[in-house]
């Protein structure tokens, strides 16, 4: 019997990505989005079909939502991380196989109702011959789930989580995004979707009758300045504490992955007793992002000043 499994390839390289991000997150940091997800799959009642959490480059994103899948294992139905420099990863007609494949596994029933309305033989007819994507999502998700839904309409809330939605931007076009705004709140209520985005204009445009959660808040600044003091904890002085955290937070402008190359940085230092990072010290680090990839760039191929 033909059946829809994972490529052995993408789960292997999904999981590297998963622990990867995973232990780049800081405990204690996004308790808000967290909860604010974790009451919306507790709400059966909630209108909204779609948790969107959006943010600038660099503010974790991605490492968001591998903590997501580490808390919330059980809820998720499916995963997708766009990547745009691979291809296997922004095409997304081998997204929605990928996630088809998902939820046979995770999913009680849905793989027999793939299979009831589509016969191997059409099954594999509708995967290698459907060039349009909205004809595909019918096929390989809204009528299986639509059938299964029919039958059996009360189940707790799951959701298929999208991470990095700019990311599947491939010749000028989104055609991944078209098909959320347009097909995905289509599915039964009880399968939720969550997205992870940057804050493009595009993608605001397009997703303009959801309301995104944005990382680009003063909470966010809270968990920056939690992670800073972490980082900087047995390097600066108590007594200097506090402003080597403004003076970090400013010079990181609350980004993550600033934040996460300086704790890189500090722990790489040597201090003998009673040794400290002065506050000049904190001051000779990159100015911004801009000059961290600068200080790369000249580091790599040997330019000076």
């Amino acid at each position: 019997m033909f059946k829809l499994v994972p490529r052995e390839e993408d789960l292997i390289k999904l999981n590297a990505k998963l622990k990867a991000k995973q232990a780049q997150f800081h405990p204690g940091t996004r308790q808000w989005a967290f909860d604010a997800l974790r009451e919306w799959l507790a709400d059966p009642s909630s209108p909204k079909k779609l948790f969107w959490l959006q943010g600038s480059a660099g503010t974790g994103k991605t490492a968001w939502s591998a903590e997501v899948v580490r808390r919330h294992g059980k809820q998720l139905a499916a995963l997708h991380m766009c990547l745009h420099s691979d291809t296997s990863l922004n095409d997304p007609a081998k997204m929605l196989l990928s996630i088809a494949a998902q939820l046979c596994r995770t999913v009680d029933g849905f793989q027999e109702q793939l299979q009831q309305a589509h016969p191997p033989d059409r099954l594999f007819d509708l995967i290698a011959h459907t060039t349009a994507l909205v004809d595909l999502f019918d096929g390989l998700l809204k009528a299986p789930l639509d059938a299964l839904n029919a039958q059996d309409g009360e189940r707790d809330a799951r959701f298929i989580l999208i991470d990095a939605l700019d990311e599947c931007e491939s010749g000028g076009q989104n055609a991944l995004l078209q098909l959320i705004a347009q097909q995905f709140t289509k599915l039964p209520p009880w399968l939720r979707l969550v997205v992870t985005s940057r804050d493009e204009e595009l993608i605001k445009q397009r997703l303009s009758k959801f309301d995104p959660l944005s990382l680009n808040c003063d909470d966010n600044k809270k968990d920056a300045e939690l992670y800073l003091r972490f980082a900087l904890q047995d390097k600066v002085e108590e007594g200097d504490m506090v402003k080597a955290v403004e003076l970090m937070a400013e010079k990181s402008d609350s980004l993550f992955l600033y934040i996460g190359i300086a704790h890189q940085r500090l722990s790489e230092v040597e201090l003998g007793d009673g040794e400290w990072i002065s506050l000049d010290d904190l001051g000779e680090f990159p100015d911004d992002m801009e000059d961290v990839y600068k200080q790369n760039f000249d580091r790599v191929f040997g330019v000076t000043a």
